[in-house]
């Protein structure tokens, strides 16, 4: 979320270690089951270089899942020839990751693969390529369901807020909107986490794999300083920052039988995407109540 990441210090061990502590109390036990499934996963030594090949891979497809209609229009009109490159670039990396991982080619999907990348150079519009690259994302989970790619801990708002205000404010904005001097002086321009476009394409999934890998061609880099689960604090805080903090925790939604988002919902859902979870609310009301599940998140680990 910032050029030069070096540049900037985090915050100081003590303080993210009292930010989490209240919020990860709760979840030691899981965190105890997960880590434990991680150890056995990973006693062989290719597993981890393998982990990350996947991780990296699904996080340039999402990518290219979100912003491949900033580069063709629904006619198949190129709208950024430079947009457009990129997405095949990203796509021609995922696809070289994808099959260096066997399981890739017992399964179809490089066959997945290969037409993803092929509709994408040849320019198709969204709706053909969008969708081709949501089912390859979902099979991939599938395939290797075995490789985390939800946190393994409670993620803790406090601690995702000093690392935001640390680190990545001075590009976006201490309010997310990407309004500072450093942002008019970058191009392209950081995200602003704010504008309505992003209801559909921003999920804290999303920005853990900004975070975790940069974004090619724009000044955000790779926070290989913060471990996975300040990443994934950061991320949840992100999401958390395009809402107003709810006055309290209203049960408009328990009262119309509307069940709360795991946390594991919550990591990969947009917020358009809980929207659609409220049908039993008033559209006045939806926002609300998207606003108090980016704010209070689950204590446990589903």
């Amino acid at each position: 979320m910032v050029a030069d990441c070096a540049e900037y210090s985090i915050a100081p061990e003590a303080d993210l270690r009292a930010a989490r502590l209240e919020t990860r109390m709760s979840g030691c036990t899981a965190l105890f089951v997960a880590w434990l499934a991680l150890a056995l996963h990973t006693a062989d030594p290719e597993a981890p270089i393998a982990a990350e090949k996947l991780r990296r891979a699904l996080g340039l497809i999402e990518y290219v899942a979100a912003d491949y209609i900033e580069a063709v229009g629904e006619d198949g009109h190129i709208l950024d020839a430079e947009e457009f490159a990129e997405q095949g670039r990203l796509l021609a990396e995922a696809e070289s990751l994808l099959l260096e991982l066997p399981r890739t080619g017992r399964s179809g999907l490089r066959g997945e693969m290969r037409g993803l990348l092929t509709a994408c150079n040849q320019g198709r519009p969204p709706r053909d390529v969008v969708p081709r690259a949501r089912r390859l994302h979902a099979h991939l989970e599938r395939v290797f369901s075995d490789v985390p790619l939800a946190p393994r801990q409670i993620p803790s708002l406090a601690a995702g807020k000093l690392l935001y205000v640390q680190a990545c404010a001075i590009c976006h904005g201490d309010d997310g909107r990407a309004r500072t001097a450093r942002a008019r002086a970058l191009q392209p321009a950081p995200r602003d986490f704010g504008a309505a476009m992003q209801d559909e394409r921003l999920s804290p999934y999303r920005a853990f794999n900004a975070v975790t890998f940069g974004v090619p061609g724009t000044s955000m880099a790779s926070f290989e300083t913060l471990d996975e689960a300040e990443r994934w604090d950061l991320a949840f805080w992100v999401l958390a920052l395009r809402h107003p903090a709810p006055p309290a925790i209203a049960a408009a939604a328990h009262q119309a039988g509307i069940p709360a988002p795991t946390l594991r919902d919550l990591t990969f859902a947009t917020d358009a995407d809980l929207e659609l979870l409220l049908d039993g609310l008033a559209s006045a009301a939806r926002p609300a109540q998207v606003a108090r599940w980016r704010w209070s998140l689950p204590h446990v680990l589903e």
